[in-house]
C-alpha cells in the first residue's frame, strides 16, 4: 500500500443569505462527513486547515479560478464550538463557518440565481493507492 499527497476539495451549501446586507453565512467544512471523495476530515483538522487559510492570507476565488478576483470581503471565520442551529441548519460542533459580503454585483447575482450556493476549499490530503 503506497501513500501519497493529493489536493482535496470539500464544498458545503449557504446556510444563511441576508440579502439587504448582500451577507452570506455558510459552512466551509464539517467534521466526520464524509465528502465526494469518500473521505471524512476531523474538527481538529479543520481547525488547523482554517487558521492555515488565515495565516496565508485569505483570499476568496469563484470556482477557484485565479483569474476571477471578486470582491468579498471576509465579515467573520470561526469554529462552531457548541453546535446550534443557523437559519434551517443544525451546526454541529467543530465545524468551519464563514460570513462574506458581497461587493461584486457580478457575484450577488450568481449568489441569487442560484449559480454560486455555498463555499467550498481546497487542501492537501493524503491518497492511498495499491
Amino acid at each position: 500500500m503506497k501513500t501519497e499527497k493529493v489536493e482535496r476539495e470539500w464544498s458545503m451549501d449557504f446556510v444563511k443569505v441576508e440579502e439587504e446586507k448582500r451577507l452570506v453565512t455558510g459552512i466551509v467544512a464539517e467534521p466526520e462527513v464524509e465528502d465526494t471523495y469518500g473521505d471524512v476530515i476531523s474538527s481538529e483538522e479543520i481547525e488547523k486547515a482554517m487558521v492555515k487559510f488565515m495565516e496565508q492570507g485569505p483570499e476568496i476565488r469563484v470556482e477557484h479560478d485565479s483569474d476571477f478576483e471578486p470582491k468579498v470581503a471576509i465579515i467573520e471565520n470561526w469554529i462552531e464550538r457548541e453546535g446550534r442551529m443557523i437559519g434551517e441548519q443544525f451546526i454541529k460542533a467543530g465545524t468551519w463557518l464563514m460570513t462574506t459580503k458581497v461587493l461584486d454585483d457580478e457575484v450577488w447575482e450568481m449568489i441569487k440565481d442560484g449559480r454560486l450556493n455555498g463555499y467550498s476549499f481546497r487542501g492537501p490530503g493524503i491518497g492511498v493507492t495499491g
